[in-house]
């Protein structure tokens, strides 16, 4: 047969002879010619059980004999293949097929051994000798497997206490580089990571964000800021830092999971500006849902990457089980992952629940606390009702002094879409019954993202607030209602409950350990409770919270140092990230944080490198005998309303799938203004707490 010419638009020309598998790369495309487009989507609607909307958003064009993908996709596809290979399907078309996107793409050059830019003879100069799984890292894994895979940087996730922070610091030295951009929470920016340098690089120079603008220079070694600090530093290191010659850190990258959030655009921007080719993403637990947090990785460490990339990866992370597995094999080459069970003889962790019970117990329970939500709704709505006149006027007359005064002229057409948008969203929920369809919701997370970003930011201090309250009530009371529950009842009862439970129980536990404990709480009330009732028992506390968060090194040196105090009182978000505690064996969690990922790294305080003692991480529960109450079931409401609700605002947290549907049918029957709230409430709370 002759010579086949293949036009695709946006493409290029692809030339292939007969009808052997073939492959070609043009600029950013791979052409495949072939008999190949049949046997995949034959393979793939059998073994996964999608066929061609799923080839819609994976290849750019198909035909009888060809297809063409982008170079992203080269990895999923040779995944795709190698799968198919195993389970017997067309092995010889496939293997050809797989041998020619080796050979003939980019991906040729991951077979390919690297000269690596890591000078190791650095090390022997710092004030620490890195351990094997760390080694392997800088010597083995980060230049090579970027320059093999076209990375601009990789993502280290190694589990909480194995020296992420050490391990970033010693590969900036062994790479030469003169500067180190650190992006970190607050409270570990401040009070974890000028210290580890200094103990590592004695004579590094180094800027916080507490700092003056002035002291940051081109000889400075070290940047530490905090997230919100990103925007600001971009004019500050602009014409001082040359790309070349910086690495940009990242810490808890998975504080970034939403790609369009501010925080990281800013992250993006800042990458770009300094053109950065050293990236070093870092978290113990990168990814949680895994298609949507995956986008803001590749974003910033995957050059062949962008817009047209995040849309069809966004096609595709509707059929999740095909999706989850290429994922997982594409964060397989560009993150590196040690467990502490792979590293580490630790002592053992034992799990458990300290129950308690006390005198008012009954309060707590579910069929009190279901008539406390209930009447509680009922009374938000009727005063909502009562105002909504109120509440649409102020809204209108805000927005009217944004448009008049606030506003600049170029953005008058984007401004007018939102404005629109806006009334869309109040009609939705003015309906009989509000469909919060997939892309309802993208709607409602375009339009509050826009009042977030550039209304509230540029109205009057004395408006920031009365617009925050009355966006909410015109465009979904119902919601607004919701969240109230969430964030003032519920909340305020788990709190009163965690400082009803402190009592001799959780002191017994304190004095029998054998060492010290810590006591972590969300609330500054059960911080406080705490310290009185331990001191009350003879004992000497210490408490660390937002108030001496600054102090942290001094207040921890001092724990350190005198055995007496006991036990260290401690805030979970000051204190649950960044530092080691191995002077404790025990933890006592006065109430379970909310996010998963925060009691793990909190109760790994004392679980880490240096522990030679079992240690022990208690739960405070109230008991109840048979009875329901919110210590035993606090963590399926709160994290299920919570994180739904955040969902749908576009503030998504973590939750278990299952309960997806459940809530997204009673958000849906609370738009209804035909049903009555009060048997809404009464089945919805029944599915809650059942």
């Amino acid at each position: 047969m002759g010579l086949a010419k293949i036009y695709t638009e946006g493409v290029g020309d692809f030339f292939f002879y007969g009808s052997d598998v073939a492959v070609e790369t043009k600029g950013n495309f791979v052409g495949i010619h072939g008999r190949v487009r049949r046997n995949l989507d034959v393979f793939i609607k059998k073994y996964y059980g999608h066929n061609a909307a799923f080839y819609d958003a994976m290849f750019s064009k198909q035909g009888y004999n060809f297809i063409t993908l982008h170079n992203f996709f080269v990895p999923e596809l040779i995944y795709i293949l190698s799968v198919a290979i195993k389970d017997g399907w067309s092995r010889t078309m496939f293997t050809n097929l797989m041998n020619e996107l080796i050979t003939n793409t980019w991906y040729k050059d991951t077979q390919e051994e690297v000269q690596s830019a890591v000078d190791l003879s650095v090390l022997d100069k710092l004030g620490r000798t890195p351990l094997p799984h760390q080694l392997e890292f800088i010597r083995d894994v980060y230049w090579q497997r970027k320059t093999q895979f076209k990375l601009k940087g990789y993502l280290l996730s190694l589990d909480t206490g194995l020296g992420k922070t050490t391990t970033s610091i010693m590969l900036k030295e062994c790479l030469h580089k003169k500067h180190a951009i650190v992006i970190a929470p607050l409270s570990v920016a401040k009070n974890v990571w000028p210290f580890e340098i200094k103990d590592i690089v004695p004579k590094a120079t180094i800027w916080n964000v507490t700092d003056s603008a002035g002291n940051l220079t081109a000889a400075t070694d070290y940047v530490v800021i905090n997230y919100e600090f990103i925007g600001k530093l971009l004019p500050l290191v602009q014409r001082k830092f040359k790309s070349e010659d910086t690495i940009i850190i990242v810490d808890e990258c998975h504080n970034f999971k939403d790609v369009n959030s501010k925080r990281t655009t800013e992250l993006v921007d800042l990458c770009n500006m300094l053109q950065c080719n050293d990236i070093l993403l870092m978290s113990a637990t990168p990814v949680k849902a895994m298609s949507v947090e995956c986008l803001p990785i590749f974003k910033l460490l995957d050059t062949f990457y962008d817009s047209n990339i995040e849309n069809r990866l966004r096609k595709m992370s509707r059929y999740t089980r095909i999706i989850n597995e290429l994922l997982c094999n594409r964060l397989g080459y560009m993150m590196f992952r040690k467990l502490k069970t792979e590293v580490l003889e630790l002592p053992g962790k034992h799990e458990l629940e300290l129950k308690v019970k006390i005198p008012n117990g009954n309060d707590y329970t579910l069929d009190e606390v279901k008539k406390l939500v209930i009447n509680y709704t009922m009374k938000r709505m009727e005063y909502y009702h009562d105002r909504e006149d109120e509440y649409v006027k102020k809204m209108m007359d805000i927005l009217d002094y944004y448009e008049k005064n606030c506003m600049p002229e170029h953005e008058a057409q984007e401004y007018a879409s939102y404005v629109t948008m806006v009334k869309d969203v109040r009609a939705i929920f003015k309906q009989k019954v509000a469909m919060l369809t997939p892309d309802v919701c993208e709607l409602i997370k375009s339009v509050n993202k826009y009042e977030k970003d550039v209304i509230i930011p540029r109205l009057p201090n004395n408006l920031k607030k009365e617009f925050r309250d009355a966006k909410s009530v015109y465009k979904y009371v119902r919601l607004k209602v919701l969240g109230e529950v969430i964030g003032n009842l519920l909340t305020r009862l788990r709190m009163s409950m965690t400082s009803d439970l402190l009592g001799k129980e959780v002191i017994d536990i304190i004095k029998t350990a054998k060492k010290r404990t810590i006591l972590f709480s969300s609330y500054v009330d059960s911080l406080a409770m705490a310290e009185d009732v331990c001191s009350k028992a003879g004992l000497q506390p210490m408490v660390i919270d937002g108030s001496n968060s600054k102090q942290v090194k001094d207040l921890l040196d001092e724990f350190r140092s005198n055995e007496n105090i006991n036990p260290l009182i401690a805030s979970t978000k000051v204190m649950s990230t960044g530092h080691t505690i191995v002077e404790c064996n025990t933890v006592i969690f006065l109430n379970v944080p909310f996010r998963s990922v925060d009691y793990y790294q909190a109760s790994d305080r004392v679980y880490r490198i240096g522990q030679d003692t079992d240690v022990y991480i208690y739960k405070l529960v109230l008991d109840t005998g048979t009875k329901e109450n919110l210590s035993t079931r606090m963590q399926d409401i709160l994290v299920w309303s919570k994180g739904q609700f955040n969902e749908i605002m576009g503030e998504s947290d973590d939750l278990p799938d299952s309960m997806h549907g459940d809530v997204k049918n009673m958000i849906q029957r609370l738009a209804n203004p035909d049903e009555s709230i009060f048997d809404i409430c009464k089945q919805a709370i029944k599915k809650i707490f059942s």
